[in-house]
């Protein structure tokens, strides 16, 4: 009884701050998560699409089973019980959820250990850049991409897999590809790495990933020769959006960058030197087994990372898309096996406290800057669902983001505040991302496809007043920071209707 005293501790001071982290999505009423509320304001628009002729007359919406299948009905059905924002901030939690319970599961499956230490790694890498910029979809894709890589190096592993097993496993890939495309292509090339490394793959597992090869290059041909019903032509290829290597480097404090405190910047070095030294001492010591395999896959990981470009088309961020996943398997790879034939540990907590311990000190971190920032926020969004609420049924709401940033958070937290009109009342934005992601695409009707190609989902920093068809649109909401005065150059079409905090709303006079 005295052995399970530390770990049992151990578990419950990771359920604390798992309840701790709850509080970050829910306590709150002003959100800080960049898509979030689009998400949330995307989601209300398609519910209510077949009913609203006036988001008809600019809209094509059309679903298509693949990437953001999972995630779309996942905000249909929690949408359905507690309504769009509601949805989004319990999927929000269901990614908090996710990564801990994954990395527990990872380190079970592959080395029997049930070590709270895996829990706070799996917190620490829920939080981050890309909780602020509101990628729920992936990171929730990102979590299952663990758990379908530590399948797939079991699989590999068995001498020769009988065909039911294969068939099981192959459900697992397939799912990872409805939840996300990119996390699916990441998988594949991890799975190479895999199968490379393995001195005798299982004879037919790579069958185990057909299934979703396939769906997935049906998807893309269909995406590709198929066009929308009534929706407006596409612009071509795809633009590819580069970083110098200054910027490269620094997307190496995402993981773990929630606020502009810079302590989460120091825990992300901290992160990455301890990921370093597991990577190395893996490759050195370690048997031919689990824990190298997964030190390779790392490695491969972050030659993706620096050969990726930063942008593919509507697809942002690509390239530190790649870092909690490498910080995972870094982590993963810890455990010592438990001797030269590669057998499991299986210890109940097999870590040194020290790791533990340090661990769990970087999450409470985290949490704690999260959530002081957050207070902070709540100022700072001041007047946004008055300014919202003014916003009438049925007006067409030009959206120019001059400052959307927050003093205390990362990201662009207000660049979709105006979103807030939509998840209440049918409104045309002047900013939806027509992709798969939203299943929403224009019609040549769409007011949006006469604005410069630089103002929809950007952050402006100025507006140029000479580029807008003012008559396309009856409302117009700038967003400055909270004591800025009213930006310069107010065309006289417009005239403002209300001003508090850092949101100003004007409505566009006619005739011009």
């Amino acid at each position: 009884m005295p052995n399970l005293r530390r770990p049992l501790l151990s578990f419950g001071l990771a359920l604390f701050a798992w309840l701790l982290g709850l509080a970050f999505f829910w306590a709150f009423p002003a959100l800080p998560f960049q898509d979030l509320i689009a998400h949330a304001g995307f989601l209300a628009e398609r519910t209510r699409y077949a009913h609203s002729p006036l988001e008809q007359s600019v809209l094509v919406y059309s679903p298509r089973l693949g990437p953001y299948s999972l995630f779309h009905a996942l905000g249909a059905g929690v949408g359905a019980l507690l309504g769009p924002l509601p949805a989004m901030r319990a999927i929000a939690s269901l990614v908090w959820t996710a990564y801990p319970a994954a990395s527990v599961w990872a380190g079970y499956r592959l080395f029997g250990r049930r070590s709270a230490a895996d829990a706070f790694a799996g917190m620490l890498l829920a939080l981050g850049f890309m909780t602020m910029l509101g990628l729920l979809g992936f990171q929730l894709a990102a979590a299952l991409l663990l758990v379908v890589d530590v399948e797939w190096l079991r699989l590999l592993r068995e001498p020769t897999p009988k065909a039911w097993r294969v068939g099981r496993f192959a459900l697992l890939p397939l799912l990872l590809f409805f939840a996300h495309g990119f996390a699916f292509a990441l998988f594949l090339g991890l799975a190479a790495v895999a199968w490379t490394r393995t001195p005798v793959p299982a004879r037919r597992a790579w069958l185990g990933l057909l299934p979703g090869a396939g769906v997935a290059l049906i998807a893309a041909a269909r995406a590709w020769l198929d066009p929308i019903p009534g929706a407006a032509a596409s612009a071509g290829l795809l633009p590819i959006r580069v970083q110098s290597t200054l910027d490269k480097l620094s997307l190496l404090l995402t993981p773990t960058l929630l606020t502009r405190f810079g302590v989460d910047a120091l825990v992300a070095v901290a992160l990455w030197l301890l990921a370093g030294t597991l990577v190395w001492r893996a490759l050195r010591s370690s048997p031919r087994g689990p824990r190298r395999t997964l030190a390779w896959q790392a490695l491969a990981g972050f030659g993706f990372f620096l050969a990726l470009p930063h942008g593919i088309g509507p697809l942002g961020f690509v390239d530190s898309r790649v870092l909690p996943t490498v910080l995972a398997l870094a982590l993963l790879c810890r455990e010592r096996e438990g001797g030269r034939d590669g057998t499991a540990d299986t210890d109940t907590e097999p870590d040194a406290p020290h790791l533990t311990h340090a661990l769990a000190a970087a999450t409470f971190v985290l949490l704690g800057c999260g959530l002081v920032a957050s207070f902070r926020f709540q100022r700072e969004a001041v007047g946004a669902r008055r300014i919202a609420d003014a916003i009438p049924e049925g007006a067409r709401l030009l959206h120019l983001p001059l400052d959307p940033d927050s003093r205390a958070f990362v990201a662009h937290p207000f660049l979709h505040y105006d979103k807030l009109a939509l998840i209440e009342r049918p409104v045309i934005v002047s900013d939806v991302w027509f992709h798969a992601a939203t299943a929403l695409y224009p019609r040549a009707s769409h007011p949006s496809l006469a604005l410069p190609s630089d103002v929809p989902y950007s952050v402006l920093g100025e507006a140029r007043w000479d580029d807008y068809r003012w008559q396309d649109w009856d409302r117009v909401l700038i967003r400055t920071q909270l004591d800025a005065p009213e930006p310069a150059g107010i065309p006289a079409a417009l005239v403002r209707i209300d001003h508090v905090g850092g949101f100003w709303l004007y409505r566009v006079e006619k005739p011009y």
